[in-house]
């Protein structure tokens, strides 16, 4: 297992929050940055450890291809921008910059007179970045003040990423219930338009790689809701050996989850019960997902409970 391949195991329970959430943000990430070598303003929202996030997301990036970048860090005591300048001119040309410490920086002043530094510092930020895309990652609370207080900054934006911490919604339920795609207000409608968008997209991008995977688990998950089975387990079993391929043991959990939900919807109870206890299981406990853990217990309590008063009935 490579370093990078190591790292996202490493953050491997939040990955399973995350990554099928922030799919389409990588995407479109990979889309930007490739092949790009002039100064790009880009904005990365997050909300929890930064470092941890930038982890994650960088090594996700250098498994589809894209070099994995440098790190300038502001530092709060500075009273100006020259030595950020200073910093991003002596970095070697080409590649992806990546801003750190920007909330702590606003913070070791007065807040309103930093952003106004920013404000009046984007020409020459950019001739300092000039061969490169600079990736500014930020707390939401800050991105939200950029348009009030730095307007002409945050006119230079050429996109917005963001990468929050967004649990995915598992659901295993008393009856295997929804996995992975369980949001109400998703209507058949919405879902055969979002089947349609993946579908042309994997069509586009035929070649798997470690975010466009997910996009193969959701359209699975979609696919279940509207009752197409045969073509659900199809997808996910796709997902499931590219997980296994690259050796992603959380991936090929997740995976698994979902078919024996589709297993338990063609009542096929017997190997979805199986599949749940004895791979799924083992491989939620191993990473720390605990309510999953609860929930897939719960789950095969109650089919036992329902086979068992099955038999009770039959031989009575």
């Amino acid at each position: 297992m490579s370093p990078d391949d190591q790292a996202i195991h490493d953050e491997g329970s939040v990955e399973v929050r995350n990554f099928v959430l922030w799919s389409a943000s990588l995407l479109e990430l990979e889309t930007l940055l490739r092949g790009v070598h002039r100064f790009k303003l880009v904005f990365m929202e997050y909300d929890i450890s930064e470092v941890q996030v930038q982890v994650q997301v960088m090594a996700r990036l250098h498994v589809m291809g894209l070099p994995p970048g440098q790190r300038v860090e502001m530092a709060p005591e500075w009273e100006e921008l020259h030595p950020l300048a200073r910093a991003l001119e002596a970095l070697p040309s080409g590649g992806v910059v990546h801003l750190m410490g920007l909330g702590d920086w606003l913070r070791g002043g007065e807040r309103g007179q930093r952003f106004g530094m920013l404000n009046m510092a984007r020409e020459w930020l950019g001739n300092s970045c000039s061969h490169s895309p600079l990736l500014v990652w930020v707390k939401s609370g800050d991105l939200n003040d950029f348009p009030r207080l730095a307007p002409d900054f945050w006119a230079w934006r050429s996109a917005v990423f963001s990468f929050l911490p967004v649990r995915i919604p598992v659901h295993v339920g008393p009856m295997l219930g929804s996995i992975i795609i369980d949001d109400p207000s998703r209507d058949v409608t919405k879902r055969k338009l979002r089947i349609a968008e993946i579908t042309r997209y994997l069509q586009n991008h035929p070649e798997l790689n470690p975010a466009s995977v997910h996009l193969v688990l959701e359209k699975g998950g979609l696919l279940m809701e509207l009752g197409e089975l045969d073509s659900a387990g199809q997808a996910v079993l796709v997902a499931e050996r590219y997980f296994k391929s690259i050796d992603d043991p959380l991936g090929q959990g997740v995976a698994k989850c979902l078919l024996a939900a589709i297993l338990d919807q063609r009542q096929e109870f017997d190997q979805a019960l199986h599949i749940l206890q004895h791979e799924v299981a083992p491989v939620f406990e191993r990473f720390g997902e605990v309510e999953l853990i609860e929930e897939i217990r719960a789950a095969v309590k109650h089919r036992e409970a329902i086979q068992s008063s099955r038999s009770e009935s039959e031989s009575a």
